[in-house]
């Protein structure tokens, strides 16, 4: 849930959406983050190898920190297909909030 919120909080339509979006992705990753840093040995096992992005989920000075890595890779994946055409980008921000399903994250 917090890729999926930290990716429709780059796309979302307006600041509050945003906002949202962003403080959901934070309250469930401080959660998750929180389960793994006492779930050692189950994490290791069931997710870590699994799961790419949770590689280096536990490193880093504070879950917050960690946290900000991974929305700053989320942006960056995001931006990836990013257009000089404000428009054109408009459309694509729109299309991916909506395909992604956005608006029901966290409802």
């Amino acid at each position: 849930m917090t890729l999926s919120a930290f990716e429709c909080a780059v796309v979302a339509p307006n600041d509050a959406e945003a906002e949202r979006l962003f403080m959901l992705g934070l309250k469930v990753g401080r959660g998750f983050i929180a389960y793994v840093q006492t779930h050692q040995e189950t994490y290791a096992k069931d997710f870590k190898p699994k799961v790419a992005i949770l590689w280096n989920m536990t490193s880093g000075p504070s879950p917050d920190f960690i946290l900000g890595q991974i929305y700053a890779n989320r942006a960056d994946d995001v931006y990836e297909n990013f257009s000089s055409d404000e428009e054109l980008w408009k459309m694509k921000k729109q299309n991916m909030y909506r395909e992604k399903n956005c608006a029901l994250l966290g409802k």
